[in-house]
C-alpha cells in the first residue's frame, strides 16, 4: 500500500526512486531546500536516525540521509496506469490527500471498487462477484485477496487454490 509506504518511509534510507502498489505508482525524493518560494505543498518525509544514517554530506551542504524531503510521483507511469485497459483514474480518486497535502475539507472521496472503471477493477468485481473478499483499502492500482479473509463461507479452499491458476486478463500479472 502506499499509505504503508509513507508511514515507513522515515525509518528507511533516502533512495532514488520508490515503488509502491507492485509497481503500479513511483515516487521519487524531492530535494526541499531547491524548493524555496516554490510553495511545495506535498508530503515531506523527516526521516529517522538510525544506524549508519549520514549527518553530514561532507560538502557542507544541508543534503544528507536526515535531511527531510518531498515526493513527487513518476506521473508519466501514472498517466500509463490510469488507462482504462490498465489501473484506470478512479482507483487514484480519494489516495493522493495525503501526498498533495490536500486539507482535510478539500478531500476527494475514494471510489467504491463497483464504481471503479478500468480493467483491474472489472476483473476485482468478477472475484467480488464470485465471492472473494478482496482487499482494496488504500490501494489505487492493485489489490489483495488473502486465504485468511474468505470467512463468508463462499470461498473454499479449491476456490482459493484455483486463483494461482487462473488466466488472467491481459495487461494484468499477479504475485
Amino acid at each position: 500500500r502506499t499509505s504503508t509506504l509513507l508511514t515507513r518511509l522515515a525509518f528507511l534510507p533516502k533512495a532514488d526512486a520508490y515503488a509502491s502498489e507492485g509497481g503500479g505508482r513511483i515516487f521519487y525524493p524531492v530535494d526541499l531546500n531547491s524548493m524555496e518560494g516554490d510553495g511545495y505543498n506535498g508530503f515531506v518525509v523527516h526521516p529517522v536516525k538510525y544506524d549508519g544514517a549520514s549527518d553530514d554530506d561532507g560538502d557542507g551542504q544541508k543534503n544528507n540521509d536526515l535531511t527531510p524531503f518531498g515526493l513527487r510521483e513518476d506521473m508519466t507511469w501514472r498517466t500509463k496506469m490510469e488507462e482504462t485497459d490498465a489501473a484506470g483514474k478512479d482507483g487514484y480518486r480519494g489516495m493522493d490527500n495525503e501526498i498533495r497535502g490536500i486539507s482535510d475539507d478539500k478531500k476527494e472521496a475514494v471510489v467504491p471498487v463497483p464504481e471503479r472503471e478500468g480493467k483491474l477493477w472489472e476483473f476485482a468485481q468478477t472475484l467480488l462477484d464470485r465471492g472473494f473478499v478482496i482487499d482494496s483499502k488504500g490501494y489505487s492500482a492493485c489489490f489483495r485477496v488473502n486465504r485468511k479473509h474468505q470467512t463468508n463461507g463462499r470461498i473454499t479452499n479449491e476456490d482459493f487454490d484455483s486463483l494461482s491458476k487462473m488466466d488472467l486478463p491481459i495487461g494484468l500479472a499477479s504475485s
